[in-house]
């Protein structure tokens, strides 16, 4: 028979196995930098869009806090125009008030029966007026406030007192004044 040679290849195992752990450590060692290094670029990723997202809120919170204060100035604007008209209408309210008032003697004297005068003419508010005078006789008393019923300027006017006087007639009559001037007649500035 022949004899077998004796080869031992243990030795090239051995470095077989060697060269793979060494290629298996390289491969891991590169995986695992890999791995670091996309952590580390998500990380830094995540970083930077959490700071733009706090910078953009920070933006939003300083708009928005502007705008409070704008509408805020602009509610007190509205309210300083809301004071300024209705003070303007109460002056306007006044002034209409005033020129009626001034043309009452003129409106009474127009429609006053020739036997008839007044004594007393008396506002007991803003709107409402008192009356007195004297006439001949209750003929010329129901004719003046027949007369003031017929006036547009003048409302819901009532004979509050009607006596004798002597030979005359004293009479008392209540009254308010319309709040505009009557259409047809332009109001005096």
């Amino acid at each position: 028979m022949i004899e077998l040679i004796a080869i031992n290849l243990l030795p090239y195992r051995q470095a077989l196995e060697t060269q793979r752990k060494r290629q298996f450590a390289l491969l891991m060692s590169a995986a695992a930098a890999l791995a670091c290094t996309v952590s580390l670029a998500g990380y830094l990723l995540l970083e930077h869009a959490v700071s733009q997202q706090t910078a953009r809120n920070r933006f939003l919170e300083h708009a928005a806090s502007t705008l409070d204060q704008d509408l805020a100035r602009l509610r007190q604007l509205q309210n300083e125009k809301d004071a300024l008209i209705r003070q303007r209408q109460h002056v306007e309210q006044w002034q209409r008030q005033t020129e009626q008032t001034a043309r009452l003697p003129d409106i009474l004297g127009g429609i006053l029966p020739e036997q008839a005068y007044l004594t007393d003419l008396t506002a007991d508010s803003p709107h409402q007026y008192r009356i007195s005078g004297k006439a001949a006789g209750e003929a010329e008393a129901t004719a003046f406030l027949a007369a003031l019923n017929r006036t547009p300027q003048i409302r819901s006017p009532e004979l509050a007192d009607l006596k004798a006087d002597g030979t005359q007639q004293a009479f008392t009559v209540k009254f308010s004044l319309t709040a505009e001037p009557p259409t047809g007649q332009p109001s005096e500035p």
